[in-house]
């Protein structure tokens, strides 16, 4: 199997060692010698013999140019290989991954942020609860939360792009760093038994998540925090048999994030569509439906820090995954997260 470096190699001896290209005219003529006379005029002056007039050198130099680039530019081509395209597309994927993540915790931090300023005025109509004052960027901005939505605003503002592109983007980039670059399993372990439980535990635990977000559990927030800890602890027990250390962090990372998008996209965005047809057809919103946003958004507000100290374990590995006791360690961010996610919201 031909490696990059013997790629490479080949390609510097074939640019050392290559002559100058002959001129595209010498090479045309020796063509045309082999072919019959009724062939020879393609255009342009023929003489008596059937020989084409010499070009000039100053063309004859353009043309070595032109061949010589040619050559050169095949030569790069061949150097690359597709271990190089692989990484780009790694890089790629995670840049936009990144960046997706930025602008959505920034998003949410900051609507929990007007949750917690909203001040009323006197002033302030019944319907509204508060308003906030901001200035940024030399501009003074007021945002105000009003009660209950009645009537449809002519332009609404949707925030569940940055989701999707961070869940999708962070799904490629698992499937490209793990499942394709050899990082889900250690020696001994059985491939397709870790990608299926892999799968298995995101879909699995959002829907785990979701029935006790919805059960009368989510009331007790302590008692529900702790049910969800130990859960995750023995996901993250169970998924040390079948994975890689590394890799089970980033499944229960995955495990986090798939919770946060389900959030945006299967309870808050179909809550919000329903109350805004509600105000459309003149009817009194659905308090149950009004709760769902806030709830979870304040949820993902909780999960999204130990989800970045997760994201981030590799740079500290012997304190993270590459512990003897990995599972404790997790837990141990989990609870970190979650406290500096309370003071966040002090």
């Amino acid at each position: 199997m031909r490696t990059k470096t013997d790629s490479r190699d080949a390609s510097a001896r074939i640019l050392a060692n290559t002559a100058p290209p002959e001129s595209l005219t010498s090479i045309e003529r020796a063509s045309d010698n082999r072919k019959p006379p009724e062939l020879k005029r393609r255009g342009g002056a023929v003489s008596a013999s059937g020989k084409r007039p010499a070009v000039s050198g100053q063309n004859a130099s353009g043309q070595r140019r032109a061949a010589s680039r040619a050559v050169r530019l095949l030569c790069y081509l061949n150097a690359v290989t597709g271990d190089d395209l692989f990484e780009w597309l790694k890089a790629v994927t995670r840049w936009i991954h990144v960046f997706a993540v930025i602008l959505w915790i920034g998003q949410t931090y900051l609507f929990n942020f007007f949750e917690d300023s909203l001040e009323r005025d006197s002033s302030d109509p019944e319907n509204v609860l508060g308003n906030v004052w901001m200035v940024h960027g030399g501009g003074f901005y007021q945002v105000r939360k009003h009660r209950r939505l009645r009537e449809s605003p002519r332009v609404l503002h949707w925030f569940k792009w940055e989701a999707a592109t961070t869940w999708l983007s962070g799904v490629v980039l698992i499937f490209l760093t793990y499942y394709m670059g050899g990082l889900l399993v250690e020696p001994g372990m059985d491939y397709g038994l870790a990608a299926a439980l892999g799968v298995f535990a995101l879909v699995a635990g959002w829907l785990v998540y979701d029935l006790l977000a919805r059960s009368r559990l989510a009331d007790r927030s302590w008692l529900f925090a702790g049910t969800g800890w130990l859960l995750i602890g023995a996901l993250t027990y169970g998924l040390n048999h079948v994975q890689s250390p590394r890799a089970v962090f980033i499944h229960v990372g995955a495990l986090l994030g798939t919770i946060m998008a389900a959030n945006v996209w299967v309870r808050i965005l179909p809550a919000q569509r329903r109350l805004i047809a509600l105000a459309g057809e003149g009817k009194r919103p659905d308090p149950r439906l009004e709760s769902i946003g806030p709830t979870r958004s304040r949820h993902n507000s909780y999960l999204v820090i130990p989800l970045v100290f997760i994201m981030l374990s590799n740079h500290y590995p012997t304190i993270s995954y590459g512990h003897d006791q990995n599972w404790l360690m997790l837990g141990i961010l989990l609870i970190a997260g979650w406290v500096a996610a309370h003071l966040f919201q002090k």
